[in-house]
């Protein structure tokens, strides 16, 4: 069987259909492309972002038929996708995903497009093995966590593009478990991974001289340059001795899954 899969959404939501493709892999024998979009909210190929991955092909969307279907394209897509494919799927929306579980080889094509897993597999740990930054990236990563201590907490607060996220994190949360962890490790350093300066420069404020931050990064994921800095970030995250998160987040989810990261909401 030939399936092929479109993620898309954030950088987050991405990686996380990734990861279930591969898991799926390693228990069925199909062929499985991922074709990788840039969007307004995803603004780099896959390429530029990290290495290629090993027993997976990644491609860069071309093919007008596996766009995102909407009013611009007059939902085309949608409907050129069913001359091409035996069934075409919302990942979300799969019902009968047994059957991308069979282990044997059978006939057709299947079109997959999703911003969260799509299949009932178990899936790796430790996705650092596959999900490597290219070299530019990887060595930022390097020497801003050589500043880590031998107990380093990543604190991700999401602040500016997510309103539900937003409401279930009170800054005051961060701030109560923080305090708690500096109790039981009271030399820890604090990593503020934030798409809001005020909330570093408050947090700087109030935990002086145990806090460190990424400065001049592009916060725009409509660029290249901000969604390189987006991976820099969730690296330097996920680094970290211990993770305080974003409840909802999946960024947040994805940080502990990359070295298998311990997280605290």
């Amino acid at each position: 069987m030939k399936i092929d899969i479109v993620p898309y959404c954030g950088l987050g939501n991405r990686i996380n259909v990734l990861a279930n493709a591969l898991a799926l892999q390693t228990v069925a024998q199909h062929e499985i492309t991922l074709f990788w979009d840039k969007t307004w909210d995803c603004r780099a190929w896959f390429d530029e972002l990290f290495l290629p991955i090993e027993g997976l092909r990644v491609q860069r969307l071309s093919k007008f038929y596996m766009k995102s279907p909407g009013k611009r394209q007059l939902w085309l897509p949608r409907l050129l996708r069913s001359f091409v494919y035996d069934k075409c799927y919302k990942a979300r929306r799969i019902h009968d995903s047994e059957m991308l579980l069979t282990k044997t080889p059978t006939d057709g094509k299947i079109f997959v497009e999703g911003n969260r897993p799509f299949c009932p597999v178990v899936e790796q740990s430790m996705l650092s093995r596959y999900f490597v930054p290219i070299p530019e990236i990887q060595q930022r990563i390097e020497q801003f966590v050589a500043r880590y201590t031998s107990y380093t907490i990543g604190v991700h607060v999401r602040r500016t593009d997510h309103r539900a996220v937003i409401a279930s994190n009170p800054l005051e949360g961060y701030v109560a478990e923080m305090k708690r962890q500096q109790k039981h490790h009271p030399n820890c350093l604090f990593y503020i991974a934030s798409d809001d300066t005020s909330v570093k420069a408050f947090m700087r404020s109030l935990f002086p001289g145990r806090v460190l931050t990424l400065e001049e990064l592009s916060l725009d994921r409509n660029s290249v340059s901000g969604m390189q800095d987006s991976v820099l970030e969730l690296f330097c995250l996920a680094k970290a001795n211990l993770i305080i998160g974003s409840k909802g987040s999946t960024y947040s989810a994805l940080a502990t899954k990359l070295f298998d990261t311990p997280i605290v909401y």
